[in-house]
């Protein structure tokens, strides 16, 4: 669904509750427009850890809980960063809700870069504002590209 669809419905709900121009507003818009996207992800990932490990956590004392806090949420570990990394690229990178849900008292990095933008258009700048913007995606890449192998449960169960 396009952002523009949902922009109105988002600007009077936040409106309403008085979170028009917050951070809190923001996030409870990033929320509702990003869980759906993690949770599909998180699905597939959830479905292939073999229902056996479960199984068998449970034939050793594990409550259903445990086995899923100790057997099968770290083998979705890869998973769970994927579906973190596309809510945080989406969510750092959007601007259509930053713009227009904010103001003045709350401001976005992107909103913030095309609010360098003048009559005179500052090249080097916006092209280091740019930079600067996409740089913390890189690193978190970087950091946990580690933890994205899916050879993990290769010979985990017979």
């Amino acid at each position: 669904m396009p952002p523009v669809v949902l922009g109105i419905p988002f600007f009077l709900m936040l409106r309403f509750l008085g979170l028009l121009d917050s951070v809190l507003g923001l996030i409870v818009v990033y929320i509702a427009l990003l869980l759906p996207i993690a949770v599909w992800v998180m699905v597939d990932f959830f479905n292939n850890v073999p229902r056996q490990l479960d199984e068998m956590a449970m034939l050793d004392g594990c409550t259903p809980l445990r086995a899923f806090l100790q057997i099968v949420l770290p083998n979705s570990l890869p998973g769970i960063i994927v579906a973190a990394m596309f809510c945080i690229i989406f969510g750092w990178n959007d601007f259509f809700f930053a713009f227009t849900l904010t103001f003045t008292q709350t401001q976005l990095l992107p909103v913030a870069i095309v609010a360098l933008n003048s009559s005179v258009t500052p090249w080097w700048t916006l092209s280091a504002s740019a930079l600067v913007s996409v740089a913390p995606l890189v690193v978190i890449a970087v950091l946990v590209e580690r933890y994205l192998s899916r050879g993990t449960l290769a010979g985990a169960i017979r």
